[in-house]
């Protein structure tokens, strides 16, 4: 594929203007418009690779480094303020008088040009440029935490991504198990029917059994390739690049809650960058509102302006009358220098500054209320996700035991059914059982790695401690 030139963006699959974004189009394709593959089948990326490349790839993160950037021009711009303002200007001008109307009166022709040289200094603004200078700095604050949250949601994302990921591919896993499960089952039966021990009917509805089991499979087949684009897609690639992902540690247990929820409340109160942008927020808009306060204040300008403007006039004498010439050119300079100091206020603006000023009020007192809102949602948060891990613990330590108490009774009923102590219909209860409780058990450990990583984002920690020492097994 064409690169293409930064003038023109937007080019479509035929070359047509108004198409779909090449550069974006290409994003996360190889040199040759490949697919990117991450890792291979013998070295799979874990976990925080993944999040490396999602880091490095992801355009959000560019966004937010975009909008910090943007925050700290804006700095520059309030503090630019204190600066004096010079203006250097150039004039050339041409002008034609006729005067014909009296004695020696004529034609003038004058060409003038000339620098000029002005500066102003706003000595006194009661302190409305250190308002603006505070409210910018505030706002780069919020910039610089509302990149950490993106950051951080990033990984998140990135993490239930992957979790969910692995939990379909251990949903597979089960689906391929119980296939198998159910092929056995099913040979049992047909072995019963052929020795004239069994029925037909038994045999058909073992039959049946394989038929669902295989259904699973394809529709557990599906769940695994769609989670793939989801990972793609949260590492910022496209749908269709090929990851290889090696499957997580051992899941987390109950040594992860070292802290109590109170002890987690303060981290995440303390450590947290979106609270910490809306606090950033609040002090922002309560500097913006000083500042609207001191613009109805009046202003205080020192200047200074220095000009030279270069002419020569060429005059002629229409009258004809004795004593005058009959024409003349004058070649000469001008110099003109002032200086001013200026007081300025506005005693009518039909309230346009008082208005400013309370809704710049308002709008503070706004975000003096978003910030313990943020709070008590944050507080809200880690409770909810510090119960929901505790119960996804219990889940996951009941869903091993439900695997193989299952496992036990499949046994048991399989053996009972060889010896003709057991019917079809208890062996394929027996099979479903132990099918669901494999799937239980795949979806509990998928919600126990991701209830980990959530609990870690509420407090505002970026990885949870069981990622930062899980071994790939």
């Amino acid at each position: 594929m064409a690169p293409v030139s930064p003038s023109e963006p937007f080019v479509g699959s035929n070359g047509a203007q108004g198409g779909i974004p090449v550069p974006a189009r290409q994003i996360g394709l190889g040199p040759g418009g490949e697919s990117v593959t991450l890792g291979t089948e013998g070295h799979p990326f874990d976990l925080p690779q993944l999040l490396d490349e999602a880091l490095r790839r992801n355009p959000s993160t560019r966004q937010a480094w975009e909008q910090t950037m943007a925050s700290v021009a804006n700095v520059k711009i309030a503090q630019s303020a204190y600066a004096s303002t010079v203006t250097l200007q150039g004039t050339a001008q041409a002008s034609h008088s006729t005067n014909p109307g009296y004695q020696g009166g004529g034609n003038s022709d004058t060409l003038s040009a000339g620098p000029a040289l002005q500066i102003q200094y706003l000595l006194l603004d009661f302190g409305a440029r250190a308002a603006g200078v505070e409210a910018a700095r505030f706002r780069l604050l919020a910039s610089d935490y509302n990149q950490n949250a993106a950051l951080q949601n990033l990984v998140l994302q990135v993490e239930s991504a992957y979790y969910a990921l692995d939990g379909a591919k251990a949903g597979e896993t089960a689906a391929g198990a119980a296939l198998e499960t159910a092929k056995y089952s099913s040979e049992s039966a047909n072995r019963r029917l052929n020795a004239g021990l069994g029925t037909s009917t038994a045999a058909a509805q073992a039959d049946q059994a394989v038929a669902q089991a295989r259904y699973n499979l394809e529709t557990a087949h599906g769940q695994v390739e769609a989670a793939q684009v989801t990972l793609a897609a949260s590492l910022g690639l496209p749908g269709n690049a090929v990851i290889h992902a090696a499957p997580p540690g051992k899941p987390p247990t109950a040594a992860a809650l070292s802290e109590n929820v109170d002890a987690l409340i303060d981290r995440a109160l303390r450590q947290r960058p979106d609270v910490a942008a809306q606090y950033a927020t609040w002090r922002q808009d309560a500097a913006t509102a000083k500042q609207a306060e001191a613009n109805r204040m009046p202003q205080v300008t020192v200047g200074a302006s220095a000009q030279r403007d270069w002419y020569q006039t060429t005059m002629s004498d229409s009258s004809g009358s004795s004593g005058f010439s009959r024409d003349g050119s004058f070649n000469g300079h001008t110099d003109q220098a002032v200086g001013a100091l200026t007081f300025s206020f506005d005693l009518f603006d039909g309230g346009l500054k008082l208005n400013q000023a309370r809704l710049a009020h308002r709008n503070a007192e706004a975000a003096r209320a978003g910030l313990a809102a943020t709070e008590l949602a944050v507080i809200s948060a880690v409770v909810s996700k510090f119960v929901a891990f505790k119960a996804a613990l219990q889940q996951y330590s009941a869903g091993e035991a439900l695997v193989a108490s299952s496992q036990k009774a499949f046994d048991a009923v399989s053996a009972g059914y060889k010896a003709g102590l057991s019917n079809v219909l208890e062996l394929l209860v027996a099979q479903g059982n132990l099918a669901s409780a494999r799937s239980t058990l795949a979806v509990s450990r998928t919600v126990l790695f991701t209830s980990s990583a959530q609990l870690a984002n509420a407090t505002g920690s970026l990885l949870p401690p069981p990622v930062k020492t899980a071994s790939i097994p």
